[in-house]
């Protein structure tokens, strides 16, 4: 069992894997904004990647800022997107988002020499929740995208969606009801670890397949030196169903 355990760690840790190295600076935001609490959030699939620390919008001559200062690798486990958040912390209950900004990853992965060392600069405009053509706020912050085994890009403890445990260890197991409990132990681990190896190929297999220009990949020019805008619409409004039913014959 001890051995099974090594075999699907070691396959899982060798899996390759897409690593998002985000330098999330700083947003520009309204004035009214001024000494009010933000946090910017990264996140994917509906999971939190990176969040950073409640910070007060200051005035920065002619910008109202908030500097973030957070940057990290996640592992692309899955998604359709790329997703930032402006949330405005409250002192009872959960934080208050108040705009966001959802990169689709076929325009990301686009946007971005896959594989190569530099950075883009991305600057993202955020979208006022509640009213999504109104621009509340603009992100800036570089972004890497590689290619990699779990291993090296933090190995199980990188993972955030795929539910991977611990590798068992028999240590201090000295009866049969924990012996018992230690083969248990090792067959999940076995059998979430070769699900989560299969997922994270898949992620990167569609994720790849998705955003490779026509020509390939070896046709895409390195990127400049200027920061780029990646322009992503507004979300479209919801509509009202009943307003629908009375407008029609």
């Amino acid at each position: 069992m001890a051995n099974a355990v090594l075999r699907s760690a070691g396959d899982l840790l060798a899996v390759d894997v897409l690593e998002l190295e985000l330098d999330l600076q700083h947003v520009d935001v309204p004035r009214y904004l001024v000494n009010k609490r933000l946090k910017l959030k990264f996140r994917m699939n509906g999971v939190t990647y990176l969040k950073s620390k409640a910070r007060k919008a200051v005035t920065d001559g002619d910008h109202c800022r908030v500097n973030l200062d957070i940057a990290g690798g996640v592992v692309f486990e899955g998604g359709t997107s790329l997703d930032f958040e402006l949330c405005r912390v409250r002192f009872w209950g959960p934080s208050k988002t108040l705009a966001s900004c959802k990169v689709p990853l076929d325009l990301a992965l686009q946007s971005i020499n896959v594989g190569s060392n530099q950075a883009r600069v991305w600057n993202l405009t955020l979208w006022a929740a509640g009213a999504p053509d109104k621009a509340l706020g603009r992100l800036t912050a570089e972004v890497c995208v590689r290619t990699m085994r779990l291993h090296a890009a933090g190995g199980i403890a990188a993972l955030r969606a795929l539910a991977v445990p611990r590798p068992p260890t028999h240590l201090g197991v000295n009866s049969m009801i924990g012996l018992i409990a230690f083969e248990r132990a090792c067959t999940t681990f076995a059998e979430q670890a070769a699900e989560a190896q299969c997922r994270l190929r898949e992620a990167m297999d569609e994720a790849l397949g998705d955003a490779a220009p026509t020509e390939g990949w070896g046709s895409v020019k390195e990127p400049p030196d200027a920061a780029d805008e990646v322009r992503v619409d507004p979300p479209e409004a919801p509509t009202d169903k009943r307003c629908e039913r009375a407008a029609a014959p």
